[in-house]
């Protein structure tokens, strides 16, 4: 068996997506990476989100259209959202699983984010009561996600393309029962000293 996969992360300022191509052959090169730019905040009035729903949902139904994608994934949007954003983006999502079923007739997957992330990696780096004395500290979690697949050469445009690549992986390869093709992450891969400042690049996806 094999199949196509469309993997999207909803998220405030973008829309990433990544399709895992039927017989992926485990290169970046060989990914289709997608995004939405916009802005979707609560002091917005209805049109104008409904004009950034709509943008997305169609961005979506046209690469499914285009590369005869076989099964669509969304990345749990809640994950991380605070006050109006989690009602804008369960809107967004609503909207985009609406408009994929009535254009392509394709009910989309939920991925739960941390269930995703831990398979990929072998498992994140959580805080230790012996940290502070070998003078370290984990990254932030997303951070290690990303820490983890620039060092295997897998960078991504955006933090929002990188997530839907992991929900569109995680759930292509549990399917097939495959195991990650990337080797299991080092200890150090996912600390630094203490007092070392962790930026990312920037606001979720930026």
């Amino acid at each position: 068996m094999t199949f196509s996969v469309l993997g999207i992360d909803l998220a405030p300022r973008h829309t990433g997506f990544c399709i895992i191509p039927s017989g992926w052959d485990g290169t970046l090169a060989a990914l289709i990476t997608d995004k939405v730019t916009y802005t979707l905040t609560g002091k917005m009035g209805p049109q104008s989100q409904m004009r950034v729903y709509l943008q997305a949902a169609e961005q979506a139904v046209r690469l499914f259209k285009q590369h005869q994608v076989d099964e669509v994934v969304v990345e749990g949007y809640a994950y991380g959202a605070q006050g109006s954003a989690v009602t804008l983006l369960a809107e967004l999502g609503g909207i985009v699983k609406s408009q994929l079923w009535m254009a392509c007739g394709v009910l989309t997957e939920p991925v739960a984010a941390p269930a995703a992330r831990k398979w990929l990696t072998g498992g994140l780096r959580g805080k230790r009561k012996t940290d502070k004395a070998e003078g370290i500290k984990p990254l932030p979690k997303k951070k290690q996600v990303e820490v983890f697949l620039r060092n295997r050469g897998f960078t991504f445009e955006t933090t929002d393309i990188l997530d839907s690549f992991v929900a569109g992986y995680y759930y292509w390869a549990r399917k097939l029962s495959r195991d990650p093709v990337f080797e299991p992450a080092r200890p150090e891969e996912f600390v630094v000293p203490l007092g070392v400042g962790v930026r990312s690049r920037g606001r979720r996806g930026q």
